[in-house]
């Protein structure tokens, strides 16, 4: 198995990703009918609160990529073998601690997320059996994510990638035929059971995904040993420097996770009871606005986030590499074409999805008797922000800068917790939809966080952004005549009231044309040769084809 360039890892992470998103998609209109938005908000709570827990776990696989990746550079096979085995030893232990953790304290995170909330859908026992059901997860999801981290150090982005599509549609299968039929169809058990059953899905699929993981770095021999001449460098790495190398590089990494995670914390522990004590919505409506924000509205988010996700898996080992060699012009080329193609990918999507915010919740939840559309057409920008900061602030990890990513996360966190609750009183004082104030404040967070990394990364390494604000302003121009053209159009076919066939028909259309549209003025306006490196996506087309020809002969 080849190891995977800069540009073909992440393409090759965003496509496996997105069809993974595609699938998540997919289960959440069962998922919906099943349990309601109501019980969505049960849901969230879960999900929001876990990933705090999986953070520890997930910033040692992270670890793991970035460390493997720097001795894999430096051709130190036996040391990079041997981080993976430690770093397997750390996380499991990490991850039962987190585990105990949660279960133990779930009744009192159970409390402070509804404080005095009167005549919500879900009760603090609800809150905390969902949440002692998902802490079992924890040993597993941290383990498979250090699998992960080790492929992808090595450079093996596609089947790292890969594995999170087999993952997630072995979560989907299990919500399908254990969440949606068995638990409330045979076993006639109540909602809450239902979402019991959906969390524990994230145990089942890691299980099985990591087994599939072990079987294919056996039978590709990933991890085959070889003879060969270790370094005296190399026999002075012992394992006590690697732990220490492993905690104090995961450390930043779980500082910047925790806060990123921490937006959802912030959510969950304010939402629901500032809009139902502060701004007149009752109990059961400020449930539903939760579950959409959380929940419903972030799937479809997902397939923008999957653009972020791709970049990453393929940006941090890649940086690594480059700091290691010293190929500092190399290194700002990658930084500046993560941008550019963050830019290039995101904007259009996210103002298209808001553009067509009705027919796509239509499409996938059938009606929109609540906010569901509303919520959704404005929360959509802040993947823009969302894609941008993960991004950025792997940048300055991957270089070392911990201090930097932590103080930028640490600030844009502050400035979410302290607007989320006073935006929300103030949009309803002033006329505007409160439920759009928690968006506003995550956006505004993100904002400042992107800053303060850019600013750092600009003094430390003499960045020059002029490639990347060039192609977000192109970006934002195309994007602008794509939105004027769909409303040009939407005078001849409606955009609004209609049933299932006729949204479905409405999307592909105006997506259709929205991305012709987009893609003509980017290409008239400038050259998009750089950022895609089109001779070599030919290539690797190509070669595909040439590989499948050889097969069918």
């Amino acid at each position: 198995m080849k190891k995977d360039s800069f540009l073909k890892g992440a393409f090759m992470s965003m496509f496996f990703i997105i069809v993974g998103k595609i699938i998540g998609i997919l289960y959440i209109v069962p998922l919906h009918k099943t349990i309601g938005e109501e019980k969505g908000a049960l849901y969230a709570h879960a999900y929001s609160n876990y990933e705090i827990f999986t953070t520890l776990s997930w910033a040692i696989s992270l670890a793991v990529s970035k460390i493997v990746s720097e001795y894999d550079t430096l051709k130190f096979l036996k040391t990079k073998a041997r981080v993976y085995k430690l770093a397997k030893i750390m996380v499991v232990t990490v991850s039962l601690f987190c585990s105990v953790g949660l279960f133990m304290f779930a009744s009192v995170i159970s409390k402070i997320i509804l404080g005095q909330s009167k005549n919500t859908a879900n009760s603090v026992d609800d809150i905390t059996f969902v949440l002692r059901i998902v802490s079992l997860s924890l040993v597993f999801v941290g383990i498979l994510g250090c699998t992960r981290g080790y492929l992808q150090g090595n450079k093996y982005i596609s089947i790292a990638s890969a594995s999170q599509v087999f993952e997630q549609l072995i979560r989907v299968v299990f919500i399908l035929v254990v969440g949606c039929y068995l638990v409330p169809k045979v076993l006639k058990l109540d909602k809450t059971s239902s979402v019991s059953a959906m969390v524990f899905s994230a145990t089942i699929a890691a299980i099985v995904t990591y087994i599939y993981l072990k079987y294919k770095i056996r039978k590709d021999k990933i991890s085959r040993k070889i003879n060969y001449e270790i370094s005296n460098e190399e026999k002075n790495i012992t394992n006590k420097l690697i732990i220490k190398r492993i905690i104090f590089t995961a450390l930043p990494f779980a500082i910047v996770g925790i806060s990123d995670s921490a937006y959802a914390i912030v959510n969950s522990w304010t939402v629901v009871k500032t809009l139902n004590t502060n701004c007149g919505y009752s109990g059961k409506d400020a449930d539903i606005i939760y579950s959409v924000i959380s929940v419903y509205s972030q799937k479809l988010n997902a397939i923008v986030g999957a653009v972020a996700l791709g970049l990453i898996q393929s940006l941090l080992p890649n940086l690594a590499g480059d700091l290691v060699k010293s190929n500092l012009d190399e290194l700002k080329k990658k930084i500046n074409k993560t941008l550019q193609l963050l830019f290039l990918l995101t904007i259009p999507m996210a103002a298209g999805l808001s553009f067509l915010a009705e027919p796509v919740w239509t499409l996938f939840f059938s009606s929109d008797k609540n906010f569901g559309s509303k919520i959704f057409a404005f929360g959509v920008f802040t993947t823009i922000f969302s894609s941008v900061e993960v991004n950025v602030g792997m940048m300055s990890q991957a270089l070392n800068r911990f201090k930097t990513a932590c103080i930028a996360s640490f600030c844009g966190l502050l400035t979410n917790a302290i607007l989320n609750v006073p935006l929300m009183i103030w949009f309803n004082k002033i006329g505007l939809k409160a439920y759009n104030a928690p968006n506003t404040a995550t956006m505004l967070g993100l904002l400042v966080s992107i800053t303060v990394n850019l600013v750092f990364l600009k003094r430390a390494y003499k960045i020059s952004f002029k490639p990347a604000f060039k192609q977000l302003l192109i970006s934002i121009f195309a994007t602008l005549v794509m939105i004027v053209s769909l409303n040009l159009f939407k005078h001849v076919i409606s955009v609004y009231n209609g049933g299932l066939l006729k949204s479905l028909m409405t999307v592909f259309i105006f997506s259709l044309i929205g991305s012709v549209v987009y893609i003509t003025v980017v290409v008239k306006v400038s050259s998009t040769d750089d950022v895609l490196e089109k001779h070599a996506i030919k290539n690797f087309i190509s070669k595909i084809c040439l590989r499948f020809q050889s097969k069918n002969r």
